[in-house]
């Protein structure tokens, strides 16, 4: 099959323009890729002398602990179910009774609108409402439940002689 006479001079044309084309994509990525690379800079590494460090009060540390006894407890319908303590605050864990249910949270998790779970820590779970904190405390401890391990009694002399097993022979 051969072309009309009068498509073989635009196709030509278009040929020669798409090789022009492709040349010149050629050449400017190859200009590309023999241009220089913008230099690699080595990284930065900053050393702090602790003696240019300001020195830090320990009166401040007794402010930090004196404040925080200060938190007022909260009134929020909350109370503390269970907890998992870690040496890191960061990894603890409590688990919360709330009015809509027991919920695991721990530090920065959202209780509810405005409420956030600032902290655990050894007097309570600290609790930030609308930018206030409120100390909710640990329970106190209850009696081991009927059926549950609880501490023996200290034994005397004459409990002590009473407390003998005896067999019976057969």
């Amino acid at each position: 099959m051969t072309l009309p006479a009068w498509l073989s001079a635009p196709a030509q044309w278009l040929a020669l323009c798409l090789l022009a084309w492709l040349a010149a994509q050629a050449l400017t990525g190859t200009a590309r890729l023999l241009a220089p690379a913008a230099p690699v800079l080595a990284p930065t590494t900053v050393t702090l002398d602790p003696a240019a460090l300001p020195p830090v009060p320990t009166a401040w540390q007794q402010q930090a602990a004196e404040a925080d006894r200060r938190i007022p407890l909260t009134d929020l319908p909350y109370h503390v179910v269970g907890r998992a303590l870690s040496e890191s605050d960061a990894n603890s864990l409590v688990v919360l009774a709330t009015p809509d249910g027991q919920r695991a949270l721990m530090p920065g998790d959202r209780i509810a609108a405005n409420i956030t779970l600032a902290r655990i820590d050894d007097e309570g779970v600290v609790l930030s409402r609308a930018g206030r904190l409120e100390r909710l405390p640990w329970p106190e401890p209850t009696a081991a439940p009927s059926g549950g391990i609880s501490p023996a009694a200290p034994t005397t002399a004459a409990t002590a002689s009473s407390s003998t097993l005896s067999e019976s022979s057969p």
